[in-house]
This record gives structure tokens, sequence and C-alpha cells, in this order.
């Protein structure tokens, strides 16, 4: 029972003092938090100088300035210049022809040279007459010693031969008249004379070519007649060569 007396009081003195200590330490907190914050100095440091010592002399002062802004670059696209090709002035000239001219072209015409058929291209602005009757008037494009081609007139009659152009090109062609005949070799006098009498061929119109072996020139008008001989000759049998008397430019003025 001694031990109980003693012990309640001493707790109960350690509890009040402990509580003290509680309450002297909250009263501190509210009166730090009461006080005010220290003001910081009211003058500034300027920024703008800098003193920098120098060997030689007082301190240089540095006065920092804006950065520049960069200009931007404006690119311009370069004047090309015009590659349009210049306009040409187109000259055309009949003296001299070695391939077909779209200028003139007519009718289209086939012979037949040997196992070849051959096309031929009517020039409808040209004529050939003989070299003896050109007039003054007449525009010349080939001169020869027989014949001659001209430019096309209202003056030029039916004494005028038509004027042709090789489809593979040679230059112009002419029909002074004949057909050049080739028949089988193996054929007689007789087997010959057999086949133009079959076409309404006169012996006084044929010539015979000695440099070949039933080789025949036969007489026909210039122009078409020679043409239309030859090729009605080539579908025959026995026949090895029925080709046109051409005559080709061969001389220009």
């Amino acid at each position: 029972m001694k031990f109980g007396r003693v012990v309640i009081p001493t707790i109960a003195t350690v509890a009040v003092v402990i509580l003290g200590i509680a309450v002297v330490a909250l009263v501190a907190r509210g009166v730090l938090a009461s006080e005010p914050a220290s003001d910081p100095d009211p003058t500034p440091t300027p920024a703008s100088k800098v003193e920098i010592p120098s060997e030689s002399g007082p301190a240089s002062e540095n006065t920092a300035e804006p950065a520049a802004t960069p200009t931007p670059i404006t690119l311009e696209r370069p004047v090309l210049p015009d590659k349009s090709p210049a306009p040409t002035t187109q000259r055309s000239t009949r003296t001299t022809r070695s391939a077909p001219s779209a200028q003139g072209q007519g009718k289209t015409y086939t012979w037949e040279d040997g196992d070849r058929t051959l096309t031929v291209l009517l020039q409808d602005d040209l004529v050939v007459q003989k070299t003896s009757e050109v007039a003054a008037t007449d525009v010349v494009v080939v001169k020869g010693a027989r014949y001659s081609i001209v430019q096309k007139q209202a003056i030029h009659g039916s004494d005028t031969g038509p004027v042709f152009e090789s489809e593979s090109g040679g230059g112009l062609m002419t029909l002074p008249g004949g057909v050049l005949l080739a028949l089988d070799p193996a054929w007689d006098d007789a087997e010959v004379e057999d086949f133009f009498s079959q076409n309404s061929i006169s012996a006084d119109l044929v010539s015979e070519m000695d440099f070949i072996e039933n080789g025949f020139l036969i007489d026909t008008e210039p122009g078409f007649p020679s043409l239309d001989l030859a090729n009605e000759l080539a579908r025959q049998d026995g026949v090895l060569i029925s080709s046109p008397n051409w005559s080709r430019e061969v001389e220009a003025k």
C-alpha cells in the first residue's frame, strides 16, 4: 500500500511537466510565425556594368547589347534563257531531189522489176516535154538533151508526158517509151513469135537485144502506154523481165 501512494503522485508530476513543455513549444511557434520576414536590401546591384581589372589602365566598361536578329535570306528563282528554237524559214527547191516529196504526190503506180514490185508516185505539178519546145515562160526543173522536166502550167497540153518519183528515192523518173522484155531463154523462135502474136505485138515494133538471150525492146508511145504494157506482160508465163523503159534524172539545170 505504501508503494501505491508514492507512485501515483510521481506520475502526475511528470505529466504536468510534459504538458507545460508542450504549451511553451506551441507558444514559441506562434510567436515566430507572426513575426514579419526581413525586407531585402532595397538597393539593387546594377548588372549593366562590370569592372574588369586591366594592367594598362582603369577598368573598362562593357555594356551588354541585345543579340542581333538574323535577317532571313530570300532565294530568288533564276531566270532561265528561252530554249525555244528560233523559227526557221524553209525554202523548197526542186532542182535537187533525192527522196519523194510530199508536195505534188498524186496517184501511186507499181511496176515489176524481176521478182520485185516497185512503187512510183505521179508528180501532179511536173510534166516532161521536148527540150526543143521549152518556152521562155517555162520553169525548168531538169534539162536534158532530148527531154526536159518543167513545172506544169495551164499552157501545157496533152503532148507533155507524166513525171514520177520513186517511193524509195532515186530522183525523178520519166517514160520516153518502150518496154524491156526478157523471155524464157529455152524458147525457140516459134515460141517467141507465138508469144508476140497472142499479145497483138507486131514484128515491126520488136527489136532484139544481143546481150541477153531472148531479150527484146518493144516500141511504145511515151508515158503511160509503156507502163501499162510492161505490167500486162509481166504476169504471163515465160516472162523473166518486163520493165518500162525508164529515164531517170541525170542532169539538173
